[in-house]
Order: structure tokens, then sequence, then C-alpha cells
């Protein structure tokens, strides 16, 4: 290559530098972006046992025995629902109900582990609230887990757009030199009968 060429060569990778470094940033913005609203996604799913404000129950925070198990909580619920079943069948209902709103708000959490455990341990889980944290801790795990798997995907294909980035940087660098090249110029052709393929070569500037 001659001076010429060099020189052109190297002013068109000064005008093309700038540009690959806004894409490669543009890339890390994007994957900023994502791996935010997955921490915000996780920072919205977790549950702490109690409230910051002293309240007992709230979107993400106190439990669900404190807030159903108290004494007026349990007289609305047989006036509303219980009607006229006995004892055992209304205590049956709320149980029920119970269960189904620790499923709800627990979602997350492993509950043939946690059961597993309570049973491991005979009257570890008697009192609700017991139970109910072993459901907090099993879902704030699975969440922070979930979000980790999140985040790490989103790495991965930060880091295969990255590179894709670079490879086609270094294509456009070649295709560059051999344009600007003052010897032959050889391209390959598959061959119209097939298994064959051509090359033809024509001398620099031509």
């Amino acid at each position: 290559m001659n001076h010429c060429a060099w020189c052109a060569t190297a002013a068109l990778l000064l005008c093309f530098a700038p540009l690959t470094a806004c894409h490669s940033q543009t890339i890390d913005r994007f994957a900023d972006s994502e791996r935010s609203e997955i921490q915000g996604d996780v920072a919205r799913a977790m549950v702490t046992p109690s409230c910051p404000d002293g309240a007992r129950f709230g979107p993400g925070c106190g439990l669900l025995a404190n807030l159903m198990g108290a004494d007026r909580f349990r007289e609305d619920f047989r006036r509303e629902y219980c009607g006229g079943e006995d004892e055992g069948a209304c205590q049956a209902l709320f149980e029920r109900m119970f269960q189904a709103n620790l499923r709800k708000r627990y979602y997350a959490a492993n509950y043939d582990r946690v059961n597993l455990d309570c049973d491991a341990r005979p009257r570890s889980c008697d009192a609700p609230s017991d139970y109910e944290l072993r459901l907090v801790d099993s879902h704030n795990e699975e969440v922070r887990a979930r979000g980790i798997d999140r985040e790490l995907a989103v790495i991965d294909r930060q880091r295969e757009a990255q590179a894709n980035h670079k490879r086609r940087q270094w294509e456009v660098v070649g295709e560059v030199a051999y344009v600007l090249h003052d010897g032959p110029k050889c391209r390959s052709y598959p061959s119209v009968f097939g298994g064959v393929t051509n090359t033809i070569c024509t001398e620099g500037g031509k």
C-alpha cells in the first residue's frame, strides 16, 4: 500500500472510530437499563416480615398471619363467610383462605421444601407466623436467584453484542484495506457447475 493509500485508510478509520465507540456505548447503556429494570423487579417482589412505618401489613411487608389472626379480622370473617356453619367448618374455610393468600403472596416460595423442613422438625412450624417466616425466606431466596439469572442473561447478550460489533469493525477495516491496497485483488465465486470455486484476480487500480 502506498503512502496515499495509508493516509486514506487512516483518515477513514479516524472518522469511523467515533461511530463505533458510540454503538459500543449504546450496547452498554441498553444492558445497564435492562439490569436496572431487573433489580427494580426484584426489589418490588421481596417481602419483609415487618413494615418500616410500624403498620401491621402492607404491600411487600408484614405477615398475613398477624393480619388475619387478629381477633377483629376473625370476627369479621365469621360474620361475612360462615353464616350457619359450625365452628369446625368455619375454621376449615378460614384455613383454606389463609393458605390461598399465602400462595398468592409468596408465589416464588418452594412449598414442598418448606413443608418438608417443618415435618423434619416437629412443632417448629406450629404457629402460623413461624410457617410464614419460612415462606418469606424461601420466596426471597428464589426471587433473588431469578433476578441473578436474568442479569446473567443480560450480561451474556451484552458480551455477544460487543463481540459481534468488534468483529464487524475488523471486517470493515479489512474491506477498506483491501480496496485501497495496490496489489492484485482477488475474489472467489462458486462455480455454476457446482463443487468448484472460481477465483478471479485483477491488478491494483483495475
